[in-house]
Order: C-alpha cells, then sequence, then structure tokens
C-alpha cells in the first residue's frame, strides 16, 4: 500500500472485500459507474435547483475562496494530494481536509456541487467512481493520493504530469512545468473545445513514442470527460479556458483570479455531450497524424 495512505473511518460500503480485491473486478466496477452515466447522459436528470429555488448570489457566493477561511495554502510533505488540479485546489483551499486525507463521500460531492457546480448525480458518480477504484473499503474516508494508483482512474498522456514510470503503482502527482508552459506557448489565446482535443491527441501520440500502450477505452473515455468538465468548468464568456486559468489551475493548483463559480449547473449530460465532441476531434486529429 502507498506509504501515505491513511484510513481510519467506519466502512461505507456494506461489500466484501474480497469481491472488490483484483484489479479487473475493480474495472467491471467502473465500468458499470461508466454505463450509469451513459444511462443518465441519455436520460438526463433535472438540475439540483429549480428556477425559483436556486439562491441569490453575491459577490462572495460567487468566490467564496476569498473568505480568510478558504485562502490558499499549498500542502506540507506530510499531506496528500493526488494527480487531479481539482481536487487538490479543493485542498489547497480548505473545501475538503486540507491534509488531503479522511476525506468523506459526503464532504467531496458537496464540494463538487458547490464550487464547480456539478449536478448531484454527476458529482455522485465521479465520488463513486473514485470510492470503488482507489478507497479502502473498510473504511469510510478517502486519501486524495490514492488516486494516483496506476490504470485505475489514472491514466498516461495527463497534459501537464508525466507518465507513471514503468512497473510503478502509483502516477507522479507533481506538476511538470515544463508540460505547462507548453501547453500555454502553443496555445496563447486559450483553449477551446478543438484545441483541447488536439492537446490530448498530442500527449497520447507522445505516450506512444515512448513505447507506452493506448489507451484502452475506459481510460479514454476518462480522459475525454477530463478534458470535457475542465472546459465547462473553467471557459470564460468567449468559451476558451485561458492561459493563466491554465498556468494557476493546472500548475498551482488554485482558484484562477478570473474564476467564479459558473451560474450554470454542469450535468452528466451535458458533460457527455462534450466529452463525445472531444473524442471525435481527437479522432480527426489523429487521423490527419497518420
Amino acid at each position: 500500500m502507498h506509504p501515505r495512505l491513511q484510513f481510519t473511518s467506519p466502512p461505507a460500503f456494506p461489500m466484501s472485500t474480497k469481491l472488490l480485491s483484483s484489479l479487473p473486478q475493480l474495472r467491471r466496477l467502473f465500468t458499470f459507474s461508466a454505463l450509469t452515466a451513459i444511462f443518465f447522459s441519455i436520460n438526463p436528470f433535472n438540475p439540483s435547483w429549480s428556477s425559483d429555488q436556486r439562491p441569490v448570489s453575491t459577490a462572495l457566493d460567487r468566490r467564496p475562496w476569498k473568505d480568510a477561511r478558504h485562502a490558499f495554502k499549498g500542502p506540507t510533505d506530510e499531506d496528500a494530494r493526488s494527480p487531479c488540479p481539482a481536487l487538490n485546489t479543493l485542498a489547497n483551499h480548505g473545501f475538503i481536509n486540507r491534509s488531503g486525507k479522511e476525506i468523506s463521500r459526503s464532504a467531496l460531492t458537496s464540494s463538487l456541487t458547490s464550487i464547480y457546480r456539478l449536478s448531484v448525480p454527476l458529482a455522485e458518480l465521479l465520488v463513486t467512481g473514485g470510492f470503488l477504484c482507489c478507497a479502502d473499503f473498510e473504511s469510510e474516508g478517502l486519501s486524495l493520493d490514492a488516486l494516483a494508483a496506476h490504470d485505475k482512474i489514472e491514466h498516461d498522456a495527463s497534459l501537464v504530469h508525466d507518465n507513471t514510470p514503468l512497473g510503478a503503482a502509483f502516477a507522479p502527482i507533481k506538476v511538470n512545468w515544463t508540460l505547462v508552459n507548453e501547453l500555454t506557448t502553443k496555445y496563447p489565446d486559450g483553449l477551446g473545445i478543438r484545441r483541447l482535443s488536439e492537446a490530448r491527441a498530442t500527449r497520447e501520440e507522445l505516450s506512444r513514442v515512448e513505447g507506452r500502450p493506448k489507451l484502452d477505452a475506459l481510460h479514454g473515455q476518462i480522459a475525454y470527460g477530463e478534458a470535457a468538465l475542465t472546459w465547462l468548468v473553467m471557459k470564460d464568456l468567449t468559451s476558451l479556458v485561458r492561459t493563466d486559468t491554465i498556468r494557476q489551475w493546472f500548475g498551482q493548483e488554485t482558484f484562477p483570479e478570473t474564476f467564479v463559480i459558473p451560474s450554470e449547473e454542469i450535468t452528466l449530460h451535458t458533460t457527455s455531450k462534450i466529452s463525445s465532441k472531444i473524442g471525435q476531434h481527437m479522432k480527426e486529429f489523429q487521423n490527419h497524424q497518420i
């Protein structure tokens, strides 16, 4: 087990640990979650707030990390972090445990819905997938560094992280600033859906040049979804993810200066549509490279 993983809370799922003891079984469970996402994308839920229930927003409501309680504080050597900038940012601002350890399902779901405006079904799907694949099933809490377990949810060809060393069980968590700088230099005007797709296709091609296997279907879909959520959460009024946003969110793992909580809820249905577009654009770029 990864030396930084600590799980001390009571069981969260009344499941047999024997049933979940192998990677193929974990993949089947997460595939079930992915199929659930497809079902919900075809049969979308209504937003969590009806038009007459949505709370009135103030400047602080839309940027709660400006409150002193949620000021940025980088991790110490004892803190746990993941390869995911969205989750690391939540921890760095204290919306989930700043230690990155023993994070409950409810706290993680709440932060995803309140800060990134993910719908409840989408947030619960992502959290359940993370717990099923990476958490100790004898505990309720999740340590962020458990999400670095290679080829569970994490995958090679990340936009700003190195590939997992061959034979290693856990992926690098530290951001590769060379990759961040290359990304912002290549796309100085920002990243829309097509440019995000091209950036992903380029990273996957470079990964194959290194002799890495092509991402399997499941991890390919996860990569599409990550790119889709990046665009949906962080796009500006011109539908671009700005270069300073990339540097601050992907690189420094803090909320960008221009970011406010999205005004519209991000649903499974919307995420699925954008994910499909990214997959289509990536295939176009990859076919052009052949």
